[in-house]
């Protein structure tokens, strides 16, 4: 009986949490989870943003040096606006490479068209003429997103640029 007597007669003990601290903690990681997975999304989207961009720059380098490697030597230019009326009438030797909706496309005369690259933007190219010191410089401005790009014709005279000086498509004499 002594050994009863160490202990109270009524134990109060409050352990546990009431229901407005639950609440609490549950609203606090409600939010916390909230802001973490808008940043998980918000990252998600920058990331595609600037894959998009890049695989359009890609895209856009890619027409420059092509462009560059197939016309910059050619010995007759002609832009003209519509890529399947000049396609079609192509003269043997020719080639044409430009915009067919979102896609440019190269073909040559007596073969089928290849689709080099997907742009979903506007593109134009510009025939421009400088005097340089005595020699005449002919390039062409390939405009992409109001960018430009300089690809001089090394073996073009003035004589040799037919028809419009601006358009978005390039023919050319291989």
């Amino acid at each position: 009986m002594v050994f009863l007597k160490k202990f109270p007669k009524k134990l109060n003990i409050n352990w546990g949490f009431t229901l407005v601290e639950i609440i609490i903690v549950i609203a606090v990681a409600g939010i916390l989870l909230l802001a973490v997975s808008n940043l998980f999304i918000s990252s998600g989207n920058i990331f595609y943003t600037f894959e998009d961009r890049a695989n359009l720059q890609r895209d856009i380098r890619f027409l420059n040096n092509y462009i560059k490697e197939n016309i910059s030597y050619s010995e007759k230019v002609k832009i003209v606006s519509d890529f399947q009326t000049a396609s079609s009438s192509l003269n043997t030797g020719e080639a044409i490479i430009g915009l067919d909706g979102t896609k440019i496309k190269y073909k040559e005369a007596g073969f089928s068209e290849r689709i080099i690259a997907n742009l979903p933007s506007d593109i134009g190219f510009k025939i421009e003429q400088t005097n340089d010191s005595d020699d005449e410089v002919i390039s062409i401005i390939v405009n992409v997103n109001e960018k430009n790009k300089s690809i001089i014709l090394n073996n073009c005279k003035n004589g040799d640029i037919i028809g419009d000086t601006s358009g978005s498509s390039i023919v050319f004499l291989k």
